[in-house]
């Protein structure tokens, strides 16, 4: 049998990263090669993302890539961009979101012959797409993850259904993953070696609303676990935040201050348009209570559309001024996409791209000015780097207890990818001006 070469490519979130290395470590049980997506492969797989426009677009530019790189290849296209899209010509195999468990059997058969040759029928076989499954689809267990912090999925789908949002529509109905594959995956994660879980999920605040295990069960348990020394949650929902989960969160010991809380907009009226279940004054007490549940100062980071459609200059400067007040440690800025089949697509009013781009601009340096003045704040404060890659110039990079992004300077040749370091914030930007610089204690 020859040995496949497979390499694989992931857009946007981190459930999509935590299924690229769950279909990988299936690939590596069957005897391929996992190499880089920089190099030449016999097969190509693309987990795509359609969150955006620009998500979309450059998901089918990395197929195409992949194609360029080797047009022998089996291309695969998998995901939300695969279902929400109508075709992706380039690519020989497409594989929907709730065909991704059956993946590596899939494209196993596609690789017919002895020799070098491939089925030709490879070429043209194709998934018919089809909604996510309603049923919760987990992937064989596995231990061998592409980051030093391990993600472990525990939910999938939404059902919110906010006017410019196309995951419910790719993602389908929300459903939990059964308590006990999280903390057997939990147990074999820190087993190989993981210091820090980040649990993640489409909607995590909707996990153990079928019945059986609630979040803040889960979330003590997996606290519980021996050997783990970090737990970190994904994006939360402002609605879900209430006194019951802050006082859950309180309970963990092992709990990073960090929380990364969706925002979208800080407009009252932007937001009722989006379909958003909380007000700006909601927002601010479920920050609150997550600030309050930490004795160490939380860092809140968010994420935040701008132009949506009828969105007026005052809409935007209140969003601007509400997100200078929660003092969010880090912002991610969108420009408004439509996206077919959603409620806003069919929204009057929209905003020009040029405005849309300078709107943007004011909300990137607000996102800056905030970042400059929490360095500020950190000079001279110890944190805990988890140290994730060397660069060629020998400065590490990794992250520290609230998420923040840091850069080390070190001479020692005795540190590697996974180590917890104890630093001290030297209150400047490092080499990355998104990176704060920090010294070893």
């Amino acid at each position: 049998m020859k040995n496949w070469r497979v390499a694989a490519l992931t857009l946007g979130c981190k459930v999509n990263h935590y299924e690229t290395d769950a279909l990988l470590a299936g690939f590596r049980r069957q005897g391929l090669t996992v190499v880089p997506f920089s190099e030449e492969a016999d097969i190509y797989l693309i987990n795509t993302c359609t969150v955006t426009s620009e998500a979309g677009r450059k998901s089918a530019q990395m197929i195409r890539r992949a194609r360029r790189r080797n047009p022998a290849a089996l291309i695969v296209a998998v995901g939300c961009h695969v279902e929400a899209a109508e075709k992706l010509p380039e690519a020989d195999l497409w594989i929907s979101n709730s065909g991704k468990p059956g993946l590596v059997d899939r494209v196993l058969r596609c690789l017919a012959g002895d020799g070098d040759e491939r089925a030709p029928a490879a070429a043209t076989a194709a998934t018919t797409l089809t909604a996510a499954a309603r049923d919760y689809l987990d992937f064989a267990p596995f231990a061998e993850q592409s980051e030093t912090r391990a993600v472990v999925k525990i939910q999938d789908g939404c059902d919110r259904f906010c006017s410019y949002c196309i995951i419910p529509l790719v993602r389908g109905p929300a459903r939990s993953r059964p308590a006990a594959a999280v903390l057997d995956e939990g147990r074999r994660l820190v087993a190989a070696g993981y210091r820090e879980l980040v649990l993640t999920g489409i909607h995590l605040n909707s996990y153990g609303r079928e019945g059986g295990t609630g979040l803040g069960e889960l979330l003590q348990a997996v606290d519980r676990l021996p050997g783990l020394e970090r737990l970190r949650l994904g994006s939360l929902d402002p609605a879900a935040v209430d006194e019951d989960f802050a006082l859950a969160l309180k309970t963990l010991t092992k709990l990073c201050p960090h929380f990364h809380l969706s925002l979208q907009s800080g407009s009252a009226a932007v937001l009722e348009r989006m379909h958003r279940p909380y007000t700006p004054d909601e927002y601010r007490l479920a920050a609150e209570r997550l600030r309050n549940c930490r004795p160490e100062e939380v860092s809140l980071t968010t994420d935040v559309i701008v132009g949506f459609p009828g969105e007026t200059e005052a809409e935007h400067l209140s969003s601007l001024a509400f997100c200078r007040e929660l003092g969010f440690a880090r912002m991610h800025v969108f420009r408004y996409s439509a996206r077919p089949g959603t409620a806003a697509a069919c929204f009057p009013d929209a905003v020009p791209e040029a405005l849309k781009s300078r709107r943007a601009g004011e909300m990137q340096e607000l996102a800056r000015e905030l970042w400059q003045g929490r360095l500020g704040r950190l000079a001279g404060r110890s944190d805990q780097l988890l140290l994730e890659e060397q660069r060629a110039d020998g400065v590490w990079l990794g992250y520290g207890l609230a998420y923040d992004a840091l850069e080390l300077e070190c001479d020692s040749g005795e540190l590697e990818a996974g180590r917890l370091l104890t630093v001290r914030h030297e209150g400047v930007t490092g080499r990355d001006p998104g990176r704060a610089l920090v010294m070893a204690q």
